[in-house]
């Protein structure tokens, strides 16, 4: 598949990715909340994969340095100044926070700066691919039969996100795979939409069941077999989808993307700000409907798109030099 084409394509799925993640940090149902949980950060990493090129130990350690390390850095300085100045936080807390890497289950952790476990595991994942080993997914292997092992459901945080990059490494490798064998290429519509059906239907009947998936928390639900298995198939297939069906060029969508750590990185203070300040929900804890969480993380993008703009102008280092 033509370069070109394929960016298209994974530009309008990346989106679709992207905004589950903002909606779903807003207060919504548990119910619509775990439905959204069950699949929307493993088709993060399977496309991560998928976009995975592979290059030697030291080039890709420079690469994550400027495109992950350095956004990571200064956008949980944005969400230390946040909290220090509108919640009167404990700046040495939060600074020890922002060292840690782990995502909010620590007195040192907080809002602003929860989804940004997600560029620490692809850290730890992207290095560990370029060694391009064997050995190393073998190991990997183990370590999640252990962890499936030792915590029925996981959810035990370990320091530096490292739980979350053990959990979320088949995906990668499942996406970089896809890309490697040009598997998109092989499967025909009916099998294709088959599997997204049965997908569909597994996520659905897991929701339910109230199987809880957070891997930012280490917590995979109630089998870390079925875990994998439906997210293979849902990943897959959808990617599938969106490469027959959804391969036109979106320059909005295209403009996101490329701001996309800034979404990252600052759409929950945006977002909780809307929703606590604006004057048509009167919120005061509690669980918002389907339609408010959508309105307002619509709101939270469209106001993210000039600060996307004037971030690429004038502090491109922000979104690794992108």
């Amino acid at each position: 598949m033509d370069m070109k084409k394929r960016l298209y394509w994974i530009d309008n799925l990346k989106f679709l990715a992207i905004f589950l993640v903002v909606v779903g940090h807003l207060p919504m149902h548990q119910e619509e909340r775990n439905f959204i949980y069950q699949f929307h950060m493993p088709l993060f990493f399977i496309i991560s994969g998928y976009l995975y090129k592979l290059r030697p130990l030291k080039e890709e350690a420079e690469l994550v340095y400027k495109r992950l390390l350095i956004p990571y850095i200064g956008f949980s300085l944005i969400g230390v100044f946040w909290c220090a100045i509108t919640k009167h936080y404990n700046v040495i807390k939060l600074i020890l926070g922002l060292l840690v890497g782990e995502n909010y289950d620590t007195s040192y952790w907080y809002i602003p700066c929860q989804p940004l476990w997600f560029l620490i595991a692809l850290i730890w994942i992207r290095l560990a691919s370029s060694l391009n080993s064997m050995i190393v997914w073998l190991f990997d292997f183990i370590l999640i039969i252990c962890y499936s092992m030792l915590l029925s459901h996981g959810g035990n945080n370990m320091l530096f996100s490292i739980d979350s990059a053990i959990l979320a490494m088949p995906f990668f490798g499942f996406g970089y795979f896809i890309q490697k064998q040009n598997y998109l290429l092989k499967l025909a519509i009916l099998p294709t939409s088959i599997v997204f059906l049965s997908a569909c239907a597994i996520t659905i009947l897991l929701t339910k069941t109230g199987n809880h998936i957070d891997i930012s928390n280490g917590n995979y639900g109630n089998n870390i077999f079925v875990f994998y298995i439906y997210n293979f198939m849902f990943g897959y297939s959808i990617m599938a989808i969106f490469s027959l069906f959804f391969n036109k060029s979106i320059p909005v969508l295209r403009k996101y993307n490329s701001g996309m750590i800034a979404i990252v990185g600052l759409h929950q203070i945006l977002e909780f700000f809307i929703l606590y300040h604006q004057p048509f929900i009167k919120y005061n804890g509690g669980a918002i409907s389907n339609l408010e969480a959508f309105t307002i993380s619509l709101v939270t993008l469209a106001i993210l798109y000039p600060i996307i703009i004037i971030i690429k102008r004038y502090s491109p280092i922000l979104l690794g030099n992108r």
